[in-house]
Parts: structure tokens; sequence; C-alpha cells
């Protein structure tokens, strides 16, 4: 869903606790790189755990 829906989850706020490491959405909590056609590049370790 956060490959294929970027733009979703980045207008959802994150409300785990997380903006100390920078994260502004769900979208940060998820993706950590996104390329060309919104390929993601790296996965944010915080949404695979």
């Amino acid at each position: 869903m956060a490959a294929q829906n970027p733009q979703v989850l980045a207008s959802v706020p994150c409300y785990c606790g997380c903006g100390g490491e920078g994260h502004e959405s769900n979208l940060d909590c998820f993706v950590d790189q996104i390329g060309a056609n919104n390929v993601v590049t790296e996965w944010d370790q915080m949404g695979i755990s």
C-alpha cells in the first residue's frame, strides 16, 4: 500500500511518537526513499518491524 499510494500516506499525520526521528507523516514510517515513478528504493525499518 505504501509503495502504490505514497500520496495517501503522506497526507496522514504520524502519531506514534517518531517525530524526533524526522518523520512527518505515515509515509515516513514506511518509506525512506522513493525514486522515479514512485518506486520505493529504500524502506524505513520502523514500518518493517
